[in-house]
């Protein structure tokens, strides 16, 4: 039964996708064994009609900012699933997560994490905004992302794992905030040279490019530039950028360095380093079977609807 469901909510995203321009996004409910498809100006109502454990696709096109306050699903397709302004999380009565929350879109604005909740999972995302986690979220996941603003870190973010993705910018508040869990991530830089804690966090197998040093933080197979560090540990197998052999010091801008992990450098260990070195690499697209080719006709004499798809694995 599950599987004819989301055969049918697939049939559905494709024949929206293959027909609407960006002002007619649709987003698709799906409850149960009942599907019921709302204009993309009405995401917040079909937010408010689902139930606890339902999916919401999203076709291509361009949302408004919206906020999650319950136990579902929100599946893009991707990068053209475009939310215009900010996404906030805020479920009640702290609960344990069974399903991961956002997954295959693309956000202008920023994420917000208002209340706590344990096993958080976001996935396949791009936020231009920053990350802002003011609520309690043990075991928290995100997985296989892109965000372009600020991760910004806290005594919240100490039980965040962020794997798999990119980051423009952290911003730390104190140097005993420390153990946001970066792996297998490429982050540029931190946002404020005048703070030594900015950067503090542990770091495994990652790319990290700054000009104003690594502080207060924990590093292991990772490859740094800037030799300034202070409070730091490094625990095994890492390259710094006065480390001679390295060809990271090949690339000319700070912007370059942060983006290596395209060319597959290697640790010390032979272990890649950066968003493409760990098994579920860096990707916006959903984690689930895409659709790569579709059709459908219409016979107006029988109004019989005639949808064919092809599908790829993820």
């Amino acid at each position: 039964m599950k599987k004819t469901i989301y055969a049918i909510a697939m049939m559905l995203i494709t024949s929206v996708a293959s027909f609407a321009q960006a002002e007619d996004a649709k987003v698709i409910l799906q409850s149960g064994a009942n599907t019921t498809i709302y204009d993309g100006n009405s995401l917040s109502t079909a937010i408010g009609a689902a139930k606890k454990g339902d999916i919401i696709y999203l076709s291509e096109g361009i949302y408004s900012g919206f906020t999650i306050d319950k136990e579902i699903l929100v599946r893009g397709v991707g990068e053209k699933s475009y939310v215009k302004g900010d996404i906030t999380i805020a479920i009640p009565d702290n609960p344990t997560l069974t399903t991961h929350i956002i997954e295959g879109v693309w956000a202008s604005g920023a994420l917000n994490i208002t209340k706590p909740a344990t096993d958080m999972i976001i996935r396949s995302c791009k936020f231009s905004g920053d990350l802002n986690v003011s609520a309690a979220l043990p075991n928290g996941l995100i997985d296989r992302c892109f965000i372009d603003g600020t991760v910004i870190l806290n005594t919240y973010t100490n039980t965040v794992t962020i794997k798999n993705s990119k980051v423009r910018y952290i911003l730390g508040a104190s140097a005993s905030n420390n153990q946001c869990f970066f792996k297998n991530c490429n982050v540029w830089c931190h946002k404020d040279y005048n703070k030594e804690e900015t950067t503090a966090a542990k770091f495994e197998n990652c790319i990290l490019a700054s000009y104003y040093g690594w502080h207060y933080s924990e590093m292991t197979r990772c490859l740094m530039y800037s030799t300034y560090i202070k409070e730091t540990t490094i625990t095994t197998n890492c390259y710094k950028e006065n480390s001679g052999g390295s060809t990271f010091l090949d690339e000319t801008s700070l912007e370059a360095k942060y983006d290596l992990a395209s060319k597959d450098y290697l640790g010390t260990d032979g272990t890649i380093i950066g968003v493409y070195g760990g098994t579920t690499p860096l990707t916006l697209d959903p984690q689930v079977a895409k659709v790569t080719e579709s059709s459908f006709t219409v016979d107006t004499t029988t109004k019989k609807l005639t949808v064919k798809l092809k599908v790829a694995a993820q």
